[in-house]
């Protein structure tokens, strides 16, 4: 009856799920420090990571700037009084791009463009998170597994495909490696 009562010799693995970030930075950034937060070796993303606007911040001839936001107009002095604003749009997941009236106004005629530029900046922001989550868990033994979902377009997500392809061989072969030993 001993063995009833030993101690497993494998480590128990612990897994960390989340969803529906929708481009939130501020959510993105705690999901990647809930691994060791909540001890957890295994981070999960299961999908709808992309955000769902794209806020135009309009600069005015006179150098002032304006965006309207949840149907608000605001008005900024300056670049430097953007910061606020821009932090805001990436906790609540929003895109933003700062130009010109006329470059506005042109691409509010071109909805192709719009969406272009949406995706542009969708795949630099999921670039960025890739890079922050090698640099949060290396070293950590944390794995993270990242999935679109319903509301993510292929198109952006390859942005995830490109840069941990070049990465990911060597996490898969670790993976392998691991799976054939135990």
């Amino acid at each position: 009856m001993s063995f009833l009562f030993k101690k497993s010799t494998k480590k128990v693995s612990r897994l960390f799920f989340s969803t529906d970030v929708h481009g939130s930075e501020r959510t993105y950034r705690k999901f990647i420090n809930a691994g060791k937060f909540y001890q957890a070796n295994v981070l999960i993303m299961g999908g709808d990571i992309s955000g769902k606007l794209l806020i135009p911040i309009i600069k005015d001839k006179n150098g002032n700037f304006r965006a309207t936001l949840q149907g608000t107009t605001e008005h900024y002095a300056t670049e430097a009084d953007l910061g606020g604003l821009l932090e805001r749009l990436g906790t609540l997941g929003f895109y933003h791009k700062i130009m010109e009236e006329d470059e506005f106004k042109a691409l509010q005629a071109q909805p192709a463009e719009i969406d272009k530029l949406f995706h542009q900046l969708a795949r630099e922001r999921l670039s960025a998170w890739v890079d922050l989550a090698e640099t949060r868990l290396a070293g950590t033994g944390i794995k993270c597994f990242v999935t679109g979902g319903n509301d993510d377009d292929p198109e952006i997500l390859e942005a995830i495909h490109r840069e941990m392809s070049r990465r990911n061989l060597l996490m898969k072969i670790d993976l392998m490696t691991r799976e054939l030993e135990g």
